[in-house]
């Protein structure tokens, strides 16, 4: 913000409480002698009793103390972000309660609506989605432990069964009898040996649901093919790293397989047939999975042909999707991604989505990255980021 302002606009940002001049400069009730921050709620000044000052050192050295309301002498706060981050602790605490979304508006000394404007605006969903996100997550832990179906729809607040049937295949794309069978029956797997390490592609016969990186594990009482657990907000997508990656082919040179005579993996290269923990239908689907992405680690593929099942909320799978149409070889990054999903606000939110993607590299979320060209986090690492980047320009 230019901070050479002239009185006219710094008397309309005192009156319209405008918050994006905070820091931009101070005033001065003469009357009362106290210094204000522009977006100060107190009752407005008489304009003749108001002065101006570029810091408020400068306003305390001229002898005016700071205002007990906006507290100018203390770090900015965001009221809104608070009372979001509340909210959601709220509707965690209470999910288990029929309509808890009423009583936490009201606790909170807001309208529904104006909750749910904020939730969207910060979190990237309607409170009554991250609800339902909470709910399907803990029915799907109940449900894996055996407990009947009834017995798990009180449990997460619903007093009859088809309101709870439908908010669960809503979220998870499968029926609570259906999630039960595949826990029990497992998902086929297969392994791939990749310049940046061993991935693991997890399918269930239909779609992949999966794509470990190197040194990630599978959980198998994490009902991943539906909703995650939630986690906070950050303020901001990841910070960016300094980091100064290797080269291609040097990373491929450490990935060395202690188990190969001749520690060859500058090529990329799988196990051969896919290794399934259960023989299915998902073996044929693996086997083109795995050959996809010896087409692309080997710079013969820009795209992947392959049914995916994106498990998580709408907004989720919106920026999952938004994900796919960032082109082979070309960076995006949390704004053009939020412009893209349709939420331009919701950056931060993005950000969150972007590291859930459940499916990296085929999802291609490593193109994401930080204003100004900055790599940002990755679950794979910042190295393996670079690698992938450095690779697509290299067979653009």
């Amino acid at each position: 913000m230019d901070m050479r302002l002239d009185d006219d606009t710094r008397w309309q940002a005192v009156v319209d409480c405008r918050p994006e001049f905070d820091g931009a400069f101070y005033y001065v009730v003469t009357t009362v002698g106290v210094c204000c921050r522009p977006s100060c709620r107190s009752r407005r000044p008489r304009r003749e009793n108001v002065i101006y000052f570029d810091s408020l050192a400068d306003a305390q050295r001229a002898g005016y103390r700071p205002c007990r309301r906006c507290r100018p002498d203390q770090p900015a706060v965001d009221p809104a972000a608070q009372l979001v981050a509340w909210a959601k602790q709220q509707i965690e605490s209470r999910q288990a309660e029929s309509h808890p979304l009423a009583g936490v508006a009201a606790a909170a000394g807001v309208s529904p609506g104006h909750l749910a404007r904020l939730f969207q605006e910060r979190v990237g969903c309607s409170p009554v989605e991250h609800l339902n996100r909470v709910r399907a997550h803990r029915a799907g832990r109940l449900l894996d432990r055996g407990q009947p179906i009834a017995e798990v729809a009180s449990a997460v607040g619903f007093d009859a069964l088809g309101g709870f049937y439908r908010m669960f295949k809503q979220q998870t794309g499968h029926t609570p009898q259906a999630h039960r069978g595949r826990t029990a029956a497992g998902l086929a797997r297969a392994r791939y040996e990749s310049p940046i390490g061993p991935l693991t592609v997890l399918a269930d016969g239909a779609a992949v649901v999966r794509l470990l990186l190197p040194g990630e594990v599978w959980d198998e009482s994490d009902p991943a093919p539906g909703p995650r657990p939630p986690e906070p907000v950050a303020d901001h997508p990841t910070e960016p790293v300094a980091v100064r990656p290797a080269a291609p082919d040097q990373m491929a040179e450490r990935r060395t397989d202690a188990d190969d005579p001749d520690g060859d993996t500058k090529q990329p290269r799988h196990t051969g047939d896919p290794t399934t923990e259960r023989r299915t239908e998902a073996d044929d689907l693996l086997a083109r999975a795995v050959a996809q992405l010896d087409e692309y680690f080997s710079g013969r593929r820009r795209r992947f042909d392959l049914p995916l099942a994106l498990h998580g909320t709408a907004f989720q799978r919106t920026v999952w999707e938004a994900l796919i149409e960032i082109p082979y070889a070309t960076t995006a990054s949390y704004t053009d991604v939020a412009v893209g999903a349709g939420r331009p606000r919701a950056v931060r939110a993005v950000g969150q989505a972007n590291n859930r993607n459940p499916i990296p590299i085929i999802v291609p979320c490593h193109r994401v990255i930080g204003h100004g060209g900055a790599l940002t986090g990755y679950r794979g690492g910042l190295e393996a980021k670079h690698w992938l980047l450095e690779h697509e320009r290299t067979h653009a």
